[in-house]
C-alpha cells in the first residue's frame, strides 16, 4: 500500500524544507569540507633521489599509485620530438627479466586496474589501483616494468608501427590540429610548441640505440615522483622507497639551452582549413609563467572566471542564439610556461566578429573586474571540481600528482587554500598583467574555401544576475505530498515506490564528500517519431535551459555559485562515446552532484528540471545548432562514423538503426513546439528511475522527493512500446565496405544479441572480458597493427549488440580482417578454459570495488540498469552473479555470440 509522508516523515520533510529555505537566504554557500576535498599529503625523498608522496583517504581499502617520470616533452630536442611518447608505448608493451612482453599488463589486471598511462609536455605517467592486500606484489611488478626494460630490434620495430598508427588518428581531428597550430604559434623556441606525440617523420627516423639511451638516462629515481593515495601511510612510503632503492641515480638535469621564449609584443594569428569542417573553431590566449610562479593560483581562477556563466564570456556570447555552439576557458599549468586560453566554435560568417570582440573583452577585464560573489563561486567550483575528478584513489594519485610534479609538493598542497583566499583585486592584478591584446595568440580552423566573417554586432555584456530566490522551489502550504512506500533494502541500497510509478533508489556511502542525484527516463528512440530522430537527445539537453520557476541564467548562476555539476551524459573513462551510442538509445539522463550540504537543493532541482522545463525558443535554437555541429563533426572521426554505419546495418527498420543524435534533415525541423510535445509524451513518472548516492539518509531523501516534487507530477504514460528485436538482413546484405579515401582503416564486426536484463548478462560480460584481453594484446602488442582495439557488449533495452572495433595497419588491411574473422571463429568454438574464467571473475570482482568509488557513475548505473529491467539491487549482487557463472555457461554464450547468425561487418578505409 502507499503511504502519505506523515508523522516522522512529515517532520523530516519540514526539516528539508527549512534547509532549502536556508539555502535561499544564506549570503554564502555552505562551508566546504576541505579535509575531504583537498586531503593532506606526506612527502619523503630517498637517498637515490626518488620522491614518494602519500595522500591518505581512509576507509577505501584501496591504494592508487602513480609514477611520474619528470622529463617529458619539454626536455626533447626537435630531432627527438616524440621519443618519450614512443618510450611510453614500449614500457606499456613490456619485456623485462621476469615479465615477457604484455605480461605486466596482464598480471596487474589480476590485482586491479592500470591507472592512466600517458606522456605530456612535462612528464610520463604510469599507475595502478589495487586492493591494499595486493599493493606489495603490484608495486614489485610495477617497479620492474618501469625500470628494467629489455630492448631488441624486432620488439622496437613492432611498436613503432603502433605509434605511427596513433599519429594517423590525429590527422583528421580538427581540434587536435588546431591545438597543435596554436602551440606552435605561441612557442617558437620551446619544445612546448611541438606535439608531444611527435610526427611520422621524427618517429620513422628514431634509432633503437638512441631511444634506449634516452630511457636509461631518464627513467631513474632522481627524475621520478611516486604518488600513493588511499589506505596509505609511512609503511607504504617506505615500501616504495625500498623497492626502488636498487636503482641508481641518473644525470642531474636534462634542461635544454636556448629555449627561453621572447615576450610576445604583437598579436600572432594562424589559420587552418579542413574539408570536413562546417563551423569555425577558435583558440586564443596568452602565454603565462610556469607552474611555480606566485601568480599560478590567481591565473587558474582567472581561467575559470572567463567561463563564468554570470560575469564571464558565456554571459555575453551564449545568451543569444547564433553566436556559439561550444565554449571553454582555462589556465593550462606547465613547468616552464602556462597558457591562459579561451576556445569556442561558432558560425563561420560571424567568426571574426567574435574573435575581435573576445580579444577586446579580454583586454578590458582588468578595468571591469569581477564581483566578490563571482570570484568566490569560481574558487569554490575549482576546488569541488578537482575533488570530483579524483573520487577514485587511482585518479587522486594521478591528478594530484600532476600538480605535485609541476609545482612541488608544498605548493600543490597549498593550492586549495591559495585559490580560496583570492580576492577580486588579486584577479584584476593578474588580468592587467597578462591579458594584453598585443600578446594574444589566435588559431582559427575554417571550412575549406571559406573566410572568417564579420557578420553581426557582438551582444553587450549583461549586468550580473541576482542570486536566485530559492524559496520559489518550496512547496506551497496546500501542496499534498506524493504518496510512497519503502519497497526493499539490500545492503547499502534502499528502494521506494511512489504513486504514479516513480522509482527512487538510495545508496548510502558513509563519509563521501559529494552526493549525486541521477534520473534515467526510459523512452529514447523507442518513443521518437523517426521523422524527428534526435529529439530525445535534444530534449534531454534542454531540461535545465529554463524551467517554470527558474530562468536559464538562474540555473547557470545556481550551478556556478553552488559548485553543482549538471550533466546529461555519463561517459566515465570510455573513449568510444558510450553515452551517445548506448545510453541515449533507450532514454534520457539527467545527473546533478554537489556537496552533502546541497542534498535538499539537488533533489529540488532534479524535480524542477524533469517536471517543469519551459523550452524557451532561443535556448532550443542554440541547442539545435550545437547538435547540428556535433552531427557534422562525425565526419572527422573515422572510428565514430564506422560505429554509426554499424548500427544502421545491424538494426534495419528498427529504432536503434538511427543515430541517437539524428541527422541534419531531422534535427533542422525540431523547434520549441516539437520539443515541448515530446517532453509531455515521454517524461512520465512510470518511466523515471531516480538514484541518489552519497552520505545521506534514505528516508529523508524519499520525504524530500515526496514534498518538493509534489504538484508537478504528470499522469503515468501507461504501457511502454513493445521492444521488438531487429529482423536480420538477408545474406549478402550484411557487410559494408566503404572506400572513403581516409587515412585510417577501421573495422566493426558484431551483431545484436540479448537484452541487458537477460539472465546471461554476467556470462556475457565475462566472455567479453576474456575475448577483449586476447584481442587487444594480439593486435596492439603482438602484431603491432592497431592503436584502438576492443570488444564490448553494449547493454540496451532490446537486443543489445556485441561489437569488435579496430583501427588497422592499412598496408595489411585485408590480411588483418581475415585474421580477426578467424579469431571470432575460434572464440565461438570454446577456447576459454576454467583458468581463463577464474582470472576473468577475479578481475571483474575487483573492478566492482574500484568502480564503486565514483558516485556519479554508480548513481547512473543504478538508475539506468533498473530502467532497462535489471533487478534494482543488482549492484549488491554483482559479485555473486559473476561467481556463479560456470565454464559451461561460458562455452554456450561464446558460441551464441561469436558463432551465431546474422553477423554484420563494416569496413572503412
Amino acid at each position: 500500500m502507499s503511504v502519505r509522508p506523515v508523522t516522522t516523515r512529515a517532520s523530516l520533510c519540514l526539516a528539508f524544507v527549512a534547509l532549502l529555505a536556508a539555502c535561499a537566504t544564506a549570503p554564502t554557500a555552505p562551508p566546504l569540507p576541505i579535509e575531504a576535498l583537498a586531503p593532506p599529503l606526506t612527502t619523503k625523498v630517498f637517498p637515490n633521489g626518488l620522491t614518494v608522496v602519500a595522500i591518505p583517504k581512509p576507509g577505501t581499502g584501496l591504494i592508487g599509485a602513480s609514477a611520474f617520470v619528470t622529463t617529458g616533452g619539454r626536455t626533447e630536442t626537435a630531432e627527438f620530438a616524440g621519443a618519450l611518447h614512443f618510450i611510453e608505448h614500449l614500457v606499456f608493451k613490456g619485456g623485462t627479466p621476469r615479465l615477457p612482453p604484455t605480461l605486466f599488463r596482464k598480471r596487474i589486471s589480476t590485482f586491479g586496474d592500470e591507472s592512466g598511462g600517458w606522456t605530456w609536455d612535462d612528464e610520463i605517467q604510469f599507475g595502478f589501483e589495487v586492493p591494499k592486500r595486493s599493493y606489495p606484489e603490484a608495486l614489485d611488478l610495477f617497479a620492474e616494468a618501469l625500470m628494467e626494460l629489455q630492448w631488441s630490434d624486432p620488439w622496437f620495430e613492432e611498436e613503432r608501427k603502433v605509434v605511427l598508427q596513433e599519429i594517423a588518428t590525429t590527422v583528421e581531428n580538427g581540434w587536435t590540429r588546431l591545438w597543435q597550430a596554436f602551440d606552435a604559434a605561441m612557442f617558437t623556441r620551446h619544445p612546448y610548441g611541438r606535439p608531444v606525440i611527435g610526427d611520422a617523420k621524427t618517429v620513422l627516423a628514431m634509432k633503437r640505440p638512441d631511444l634506449e639511451r634516452y630511457y636509461r638516462e631518464r627513467f631513474t629515481p632522481n627524475h621520478m615522483v611516486i604518488v600513493l593515495a588511499g589506505e596509505v601511510g609511512p609503511a607504504e612510503i617506505e615500501e616504495a622507497g625500498k623497492r626502488f632503492s636498487r636503482y641508481a641515480r641518473g644525470p642531474d638535469s636534462f634542461e635544454l639551452p636556448d629555449v627561453t621564449e621572447a615576450p610576445i609584443d604583437e598579436p600572432r594569428t594562424v589559420t587552418l582549413y579542413q574539408k570536413s569542417a562546417t563551423t569555425a573553431r577558435v583558440i586564443l590566449g596568452v602565454r603565462t609563467p610556469g607552474a611555480r610562479h606566485p601568480d599560478t593560483a590567481a591565473l587558474l581562477l582567472l581561467g575559470a572566471l572567463l567561463g563564468s556563466p554570470t560575469e564571464g564570456l558565456p554571459a555575453m556570447l551564449e545568451r543569444e542564439s547564433g553566436w556559439l555552439t561550444d565554449f571553454g576557458s582555462d589556465h593550462g599549468v606547465m613547468v616552464d610556461y602556462g597558457q591562459l586560453t579561451v576556445r569556442f566554435e561558432a558560425p563561420t560568417g560571424r567568426a571574426q566578429t567574435i574573435v575581435d570582440g573576445v580579444i577586446a573583452w579580454l583586454g578590458e577585464v582588468s578595468d571591469r573586474g569581477f564581483s566578490k560573489a563571482a570570484v568566490d563561486a569560481a574558487a569554490r567550483r575549482l576546488v569541488v571540481d578537482r575533488a570530483r575528478s579524483w573520487e577514485r584513489v587511482g585518479d587522486l594519485a594521478q591528478i594530484y600528482g600532476i600538480a605535485i610534479g609541476r609545482m612541488t609538493p608544498d605548493r600543490a598542497a597549498a593550492l586549495t587554500a591559495d585559490v580560496l583566499a583570492l580576492t577580486p583585486d588579486d584577479i584584476e592584478a593578474v588580468a592587467e598583467k597578462y591579458l594584453v591584446p598585443s600578446a594574444m595568440v589566435t588559431a582559427i580552423l575554417l571550412p575549406e574555401g571559406q573566410i572568417a566573417g564579420k557578420e553581426g554586432t557582438l551582444p553587450e555584456q549583461p549586468d550580473p544576475e541576482d542570486p536566485p530566490d530559492l524559496s520559489v522551489l518550496e512547496p506551497t502550504p496546500d501542496t499534498i505530498p506524493l504518496a510512497y512506500r519503502p519497497d526493499g533494502k539490500t545492503g547499502a541500497l534502499t528502494r521506494f515506490r511512489f504513486d504514479g510509478g516513480l522509482t527512487l533508489i538510495v545508496r548510502q556511502a558513509p563519509g563521501a564528500a559529494l552526493v549525486t542525484t541521477t534520473a534515467y527516463v526510459l523512452g529514447g528512440q523507442w518513443v521518437e517519431d523517426p521523422a524527428q530522430a534526435g529529439i530525445a537527445v535534444l530534449t534531454g539537453r534542454l531540461l535545465t535551459a529554463g524551467t517554470q520557476r527558474l530562468g536559464v541564467r538562474q540555473w547557470d548562476r545556481l550551478a556556478s555559485d553552488r559548485s553543482l555539476e549538471i550533466a546529461t551524459a555519463i561517459t566515465g573513462d570510455d573513449r568510444s562515446n558510450i553515452a551517445r551510442n548506448a545510453h541515449s538509445r533507450d532514454g534520457s539522463t539527467l545527473s546533478m552532484s554537489g556537496t552533502t550540504a546541497d542534498v535538499p537543493l539537488l533533489i529540488a532541482l532534479l524535480g524542477e528540471a524533469l517536471l517543469r522545463p519551459r523550452f524557451p525558443t532561443v535556448e532550443v535554437d542554440k541547442a539545435r545548432q550545437a547538435l547540428l555541429a556535433e552531427i557534422a563533426a562525425l565526419d572527422e572521426d573515422d572510428l565514430e562514423r564506422t560505429k554509426q554505419r554499424f548500427y544502421e546495418l545491424a538494426y534495419p527498420n528498427h529504432p536503434y538503426g538511427r543515430p541517437t543524435i539524428g541527422s541534419k534533415q531531422t534535427v533542422r525541423g525540431l523547434g520549441a513546439t516539437e520539443v515541448a510535445a515530446f517532453h509531455r509524451r515521454a517524461f512520465a513518472p512510470d518511466r523515471i528511475v531516480v538514484s541518489v548516492v552519497g552520505d545521506v539518509d534514505p528516508d529523508a531523501v524519499a520525504a524530500l522527493v515526496s514534498t518538493s516534487w509534489a504538484g508537478a507530477m504528470p499522469p503515468p504514460a501507461g504501457p511502454f512500446p513493445e521492444c521488438v528485436d531487429p529482423e536480420p538482413r538477408p545474406e549478402g546484405q550484411r557487410a559494408v565496405d566503404a572506400d572513403l579515401e581516409r587515412p585510417l582503416y577501421c573495422i566493426n564486426v558484431g551483431a545484436p544479441a540479448v537484452a541487458a536484463a537477460h539472465e546471461d548478462a554476467s556470462a556475457i560480460e565475462l566472455v567479453m572480458a576474456m575475448a577483449r584481453g586476447r584481442h587487444f594484446y594480439k593486435y596492439v602488442y603482438e602484431l603491432g597493427v592497431s592503436y584502438r582495439s576492443w570488444i564490448r557488449f553494449w547493454p540496451h533495452l532490446a537486443a543489445s549488440p556485441w561489437i569488435l572495433e579496430n583501427d588497422l595497419d592499412k598496408s595489411r588491411f585485408e590480411e588483418l580482417v581475415s585474421l580477426i574473422e578467424g579469431d571470432l571463429a575460434r572464440y565461438a568454438k570454446g577456447t576459454f578454459g576454467p583458468e581463463d574464467l577464474r582470472v576473468a571473475q577475479d578481475r571483474l570482482v575487483i573492478q566492482v570495488a574500484l568502480d564503486a568509488q565514483r558516485g556519479r557513475e554508480t548513481a547512473f548505473q543504478i538508475a539506468w540498469g533498473t530502467a532497462l529491467g535489471k533487478r534494482w539491487d543488482a549492484l549488491e549482487h554483482e559479485v555473486s552473479a559473476l561467481r556463479k557463472v560456470t565454464p559451461e555457461d561460458i562455452a554456450r554464450v561464446a558460441q551464441q555470440l561469436f558463432g551465431g547468425e546474422p553477423r554484420y561487418r563494416v569496413l572503412s578505409r
